[in-house]
């Protein structure tokens, strides 16, 4: 059964969309945040699928971008790094090797997105989670709009 993600607005409202036949349909479904966010969806075409809720704040885009992080009290030393998933509040990565990152480590982040005009982003982010070599983290100032980020993350 194919799994798709969702996000939710902050009313609680989310746009499900049929992988078969496009049909889209918006369904209220703040009553499931803090409980199971897996939805199994029964479409009228007769495609059955299952829905992953995503309740965070902003828009969480999947992506394959790579760049660099260096701990911001050395900034001697840059790593490498894969960067699953971006929003305008947030970064998921995952390190080459096992990194001894912990909950709010500081860190500078470099990276270039997948647009036209390849363009390179700087942020500050504190880490929110590192488990072996995944790593979350939120931006520094991510209530400041970043209109460069917003527009890449665009839901498609």
């Amino acid at each position: 059964m194919e799994e798709r993600g969702t996000w939710v607005n902050s009313q609680g409202v989310s746009s499900i969309k049929c992988p078969s036949c496009g049909l889209s349909k918006k369904s209220a479904v703040g009553a499931f945040k803090g409980k199971g966010h897996k939805l199994t969806i029964y479409c009228a075409c007769g495609t059955t699928f299952q829905s992953q809720l995503d309740f965070r704040r902003a828009h969480r885009k999947q992506v394959k971008l790579t760049g660099f992080y260096s701990c911001s009290e050395t900034r001697k030393f840059w790593n490498y790094m894969f960067i699953r998933d971006l929003s305008l509040t947030g970064i998921g990565f995952k390190t080459v090797n096992r990194c001894d990152l912990q909950p709010g480590d500081t860190l500078k982040l470099m990276f270039t997105l997948d647009d036209s005009q390849a363009t390179v982003v700087e942020k500050e982010a504190m880490v929110v989670h590192a488990n072996d070599e995944k790593v979350g983290c939120e931006f520094a100032n991510s209530y400041i709009t970043d209109d460069i980020l917003g527009r890449y993350l665009v839901p498609e």
